[in-house]
């Protein structure tokens, strides 16, 4: 039976990660989580991409930890690929850096700063409960960054030189095939030259 729910987490987070998983699985949400469903032998890497591929719903537990890991980075690159619900549930008072900041564009974080932190882990069940079950719009989950084109910033000077170069290209194609050929520095006819009188 695949999970309903992938749990992404740094390893320095795992008391965190393992209650927010055994109180979904309590609820009936059946949770992905490393290393326990890693099936011995199988590669780290095939494992995780049949996880979040099974999963309705991606939860990451976020900290500092999580900030700066490349793995966390790659799993929540991969479950905006595959077009998930993200619900960051932020345990520490940090913001997503660099490329994780791209991809962590979700307009709504579950916030678990105060404690008792299972309080907060109770509301994260509700909100996976309601997403499973289709009752809470799941696009307000998903990655509010345009994608493609629509990305592209007008005020980016790459963008503005890359559009620069494509016009002149087309300029110079078009004259190429239209037959014009650049002008030629003027010849000093011999009619003009002066000889020098002696």
């Amino acid at each position: 039976m695949a999970a309903e729910v992938f749990i992404s987490y740094s390893s320095k987070d795992r008391t965190v990660a393992n209650m927010v998983c055994a109180l979904l699985e309590e609820r009936g949400h059946r949770c992905w989580i490393a290393p326990r469903d890693i099936l011995p032998g199988t590669e780290w890497g095939e494992a995780i991409i049949t996880g979040l591929k099974g999963a309705q719903v991606f939860v990451l537990v976020f900290s500092q930890h999580a900030n700066t890991s490349p793995q966390i980075l790659r799993e929540v690159e991969r479950a905006v690929h595959l077009g998930l619900p993200i619900i960051p549930f932020r345990i520490e008072d940090v913001v997503p850096e660099r490329s994780l900041e791209y991809f962590m564009s979700v307009p709504h974080w579950l916030d678990a700063l105060s404690p008792p932190v299972e309080d907060h882990i109770a509301r994260l069940g509700d909100v996976v409960s309601q997403l499973v079950n289709g009752v809470t719009d799941a696009r307000e989950y998903r990655s509010a960054k345009p994608q493609g084109a629509a990305k592209l910033s007008w005020n980016n000077a790459l963008v503005r030189a890359g559009t620069g170069g494509a016009v002149l290209a087309l300029l110079l194609l078009a004259a190429w095939l239209g037959g014009l050929a650049p002008p030629v520095p003027a010849r000093t006819s011999a009619l003009f030259q002066l000889t020098p009188r002696g």
